[in-house]
């Protein structure tokens, strides 16, 4: 079955802007979201690996954020992954995709963890669990 084989947060993506490649680069990667303050709106940029995946027939994907609550607060538009034209020899458990969301003004209502959910085909096949903290209290004010 599927699975997330990778996942980096950051502060951004941008794309390189080279006729010769198509590429991204994640900007300033993160173990943790720091907002400056909560609630409120913050943006950031996330990756992921997907592994396991047969790449010679199409595939349906998205993605989800949860709160604390268990609440949906992002969810990504369904992206048709096209299918390879012809087998390839590297054995499933290899194949899949990376992907990149920039993520903008997305309103974080309080601290806590939040999970990330991949769907392909309808179906979650895993998720991955981050932490949102305001950076006030990082610095050590109680005060949000």
């Amino acid at each position: 079955m599927a699975n997330i084989s990778t996942f980096m947060l950051c502060g951004s993506i941008e794309k390189i802007d080279d006729r010769n490649i198509n590429a991204v680069q994640l900007i300033s990667p993160q173990v943790l979201l720091c907002p400056p303050c909560i609630p409120g709106s913050f943006s950031f940029g996330l990756s992921a690996g997907i592994v396991n995946l047969d790449t010679t027939i199409s595939h349906d994907f998205y993605f989800e954020i949860v709160d604390p609550n268990n609440d949906v607060i992002y969810k990504a538009d369904k992206q048709k992954i096209n299918g390879l034209t012809s087998k390839i020899a590297i054995p499933i458990k290899y194949q899949g995709f990376m992907f990149c969301s920039d993520i903008r003004n997305l309103m974080l209502k309080m601290a806590g963890e939040y999970i990330f959910k991949v769907y392909v085909d309808e179906k979650e096949i895993d998720n991955r669990c981050f932490s949102v903290y305001s950076e006030n209290i990082l610095n050590g004010n109680k005060n949000i």
